[in-house]
C-alpha cells in the first residue's frame, strides 16, 4: 500500500524556471507560449495558471488526464493530447512529468490508433 500512496505523489520541480509551450491541433500550431515556474510546481500546476484547461476526474496511472487546453479538446476515447518534452515522448502524465528550464513541451492533439 505505501508503494501505491507514493506513485500517486506529484513530482515538483526542483528549482525555478522557465519553459516554452506548443499546443498543436491538425498539425497546425494553436498555442505558442512561454510560462514560469517555481520550486515545487508540477506541469499541471503551470498548465492551469497558464490557461484554461480541463482534466478528467480520474486519475490514471500516469496521473490526471489533460482533456482541454483553451479551446482544444480532447475526449479520451477518440482522441488525446501527446505530450513531448523536447521533441521526446514524455513517459510520464502531467503530475509526473519533470519541469526543466528553457525546454519546450508540445502538447499534440492525436486521434488514438
Amino acid at each position: 500500500m505505501l508503494v501505491g500512496l507514493l506513485y500517486w505523489q506529484t513530482s515538483g520541480a526542483q528549482s525555478e524556471g522557465e519553459i516554452h509551450i506548443e499546443v498543436t491541433e491538425n498539425d497546425v500550431q494553436s498555442i505558442e507560449t512561454t510560462a514560469s515556474f517555481q520550486t515545487g510546481d508540477t506541469l499541471y500546476d503551470v498548465l492551469d495558471r497558464t490557461f484554461d484547461i480541463e482534466t478528467s476526474n480520474a486519475f490514471s496511472q500516469y496521473g490526471r488526464t489533460l482533456l482541454v487546453i483553451e479551446d482544444i479538446e480532447t475526449d479520451f476515447t477518440n482522441t488525446f493530447f501527446h505530450i513531448s518534452v523536447d521533441g521526446s515522448p514524455a513517459e510520464r502524465g502531467i503530475d509526473h512529468i519533470e519541469l526543466i528550464d528553457g525546454a519546450t513541451y508540445r502538447f499534440e492533439v492525436r486521434g488514438v490508433e
